[in-house]
Order: C-alpha cells, then structure tokens, then sequence
C-alpha cells in the first residue's frame, strides 16, 4: 500500500506526481472521483484546441466529450473520423439537422460549412494531413456527414452523467443535432 504514496506509479501505469505541500485532512476523510462518468467504456485519446477529448470506445467506435459538457458518438471508426476531420474540419458546424433532408441538400450544406471554414485554416497544412491519411479533402461530403450523423444517433448513445455534489446524477445534453 506503501507504493501507492511513494512510486510515481499505480499498478504499471507511470503517473505524474505535482507537490502542493502538506494536506491536512480535518475529518479523517478522504474521498475522490471523477464527478462524472460515461454509458460506454473507453479512454481519451487527443483533445481539440477547445478542451474537448476523443475518446475511443471499447466498441471501437469513437466518442467525443466537449469542454462545455456536451457528450457524444462522431463516428463508428478511426477511419471515419480521420475522414470527417479532414473532410470538415469544423464538424461542430455540420449539426443542422434541418440540412440533412436529402443528400443534394446536405452536400450543398457542407460544401457551403467548408468553404467557410477554409477561410480560417491554412490550407498547406490540411492538404498535407489529407496527403498522409491518403483522404481527399474535397471528395463529395454528404456521404461523410451521412455516416456522422448515423454514428451520433446509434444506440446505445454514448452521454456523460455528471455526479452532482448532492448525490443526484444530471444526464450530460446532446453535443449534435439537438
């Protein structure tokens, strides 16, 4: 039990040890936990410039957990996201769900959500992450966002509960078409 206080390990995973001082613990005890929880296993595996992680899921499918709570599937695998991220860069502009009537509708949407967006980016860089991924960055995109959208809406839907100070659990709101 000693180990877990003096290694700067837990089992076989290295953990990084910050010093804050001494502690004094008033009541005897000692409580921690994540305040919230998740319906699918998984595990973070990037996070976005906003604070958001990609979580792979045990399914292999790909959740996402936004910095403002929202939670959420994106895609069904590595491929999709790869190819929705390189597709649409800024995917959260991809969730009118008012635009996905018909696939002619819904390319003309993310033609539209792309070429705006491309105004914001440098190019160079997404041509040469297409390049590497072997993804055409300007393929028709109703096919893709017809795949994110399937992916969001598949049960089960993949939400965070947040554990309330008070005990009570708050289901996390929808992060698309919502």
């Amino acid at each position: 039990m000693d180990a877990y206080f003096t290694e700067n390990k837990i089992e076989k995973v290295a953990v990084d040890v910050l010093e804050i001082g001494d502690v004094s613990f008033h009541t005897g005890i000692i409580f921690a936990c994540d305040p919230f929880t998740f319906t699918l296993p998984g595990m973070a595996f990037a996070r976005d410039g906003s604070g958001g992680e990609y979580h792979l899921l045990d399914d292999g499918s790909i959740g996402y957990y936004s910095s403002e709570g929202e939670a959420g599937r994106l895609a069904e695998n590595m491929d999709d996201l790869f190819s929705l991220l390189v597709s649409c860069v800024c995917w959260h502009d991809c969730c009118d769900a008012n635009q996905y009537a018909d696939s002619k509708t819904l390319e003309e949407y993310g033609q539209q959500q792309r070429s705006v967006n491309l105004e914001d980016i440098d190019v160079d860089s997404l041509r040469q992450i297409s390049d590497a991924f072997g993804i055409t960055a300007d393929k028709e995109l109703a096919p893709i966002l017809e795949r994110f959208r399937k992916a969001t809406q598949r049960q089960p839907l993949y939400q965070c509960v947040f554990h309330e100070d008070d005990g009570s659990l708050t289901e996390s709101y929808g992060l698309m078409f919502e």
